[in-house]
């Protein structure tokens, strides 16, 4: 086997996509919106079918695969050992998920098929098991450089917000949201505002969610329309965060499935 290249792995500015392989229901609701929150890029895979698809459409990741669903656990060995020897070695590293800790099925993923992410075992509390994945991700530069986790608002409905501005009020789209800020134009193309001018008002309108946050203009484009950028204020509250962190989620989540959809309507059953 020619040795393992770790260009790709180690210097993607975006951060990593985190993938889990058929979850357990409580880590797919609490423990993927807990790592959005923490500004990781995670999602939940129910179709063993798409692996492959999937890892080749997709730039660096790490995926957690849990061994005791889906195929049985030796075709899970397959699966591994092909990545393993294949180009996807290069941009893809590999964890287990399993209830199942005997010693022999630890070492053969550990020591002999080297799986980057670990043997994480199922059988504990949680907290235990967020313990123990924090700390892989956080080793494996799953967020690259990138700070804050940013949801694009490809359904211009979904996300718009109203400001007050010099005594007047303006609406307008949001092309693209974190916990940091977003990328916005307004309905009226005429408005014109400046880098440095203070927003202290700004209704968010997320997916039917409401939120009131402050901020300033950082910059400023011509695309199609005025682009602003607005930067939040870092004194934003935990509520306000914690439904663009929803929103985040919703937005992943759905951009996800329909990613999904398509590749499984490629793969032959």
């Amino acid at each position: 086997m020619p040795p393992r290249r770790r260009s790709v792995l180690g210097s993607d500015a975006l951060g990593k996509k985190i993938y889990f392989f058929y979850p357990p229901g409580w880590l797919k609701e609490e423990m993927i919106k807990d790592l959005i929150e923490n500004e990781y890029e995670a999602y939940a895979v129910d179709d063993h079918r798409l692996l492959f698809p999937l890892l080749r459409s997709s730039s660096a990741s790490i995926i957690f695969i849990n061994i005791d669903s889906g195929p049985e656990e030796l075709e899970w060995e397959k699966y591994v050992r092909i990545i393993r020897d294949s180009e996807l070695r290069e941009k893809v590293q590999v964890g287990i998920l399993s209830n199942n800790n005997s010693k022999p099925l630890v070492e053969k993923y550990v020591s002999e098929l080297k799986t980057e992410a670990g043997y994480i075992i199922l059988r504990q509390r949680t907290q235990d098991v967020s313990k123990a994945i924090y700390p892989v991700l956080s080793k494996l530069g799953a967020k690259g450089r990138r700070r804050f986790l940013r949801a694009e608002c490809s359904d211009s409905g979904k996300a718009t917000f109203n400001i007050s501005f010099k005594g007047n009020a303006y609406g307008g789209r949001i092309l693209d949201i974190s916990s940091a800020g977003m990328a916005c134009y307004f309905d009226d193309d005429r408005i014109m505002l400046s880098v440095g001018d203070m927003l202290p008002d700004i209704q968010l309108r997320l997916v039917g969610k409401v939120t009131t946050v402050s901020g300033r203009i950082v910059g400023v484009r011509q695309d199609a329309h005025r682009v602003y950028v607005v930067l939040f204020d870092e004194k934003t509250s935990y509520a306000a965060r914690e439904k663009i962190h929803s929103f985040v989620y919703y937005s992943l989540s759905h951009n996800m499935n329909r990613m999904l959809s398509e590749l499984s309507s490629s793969v032959k059953s």
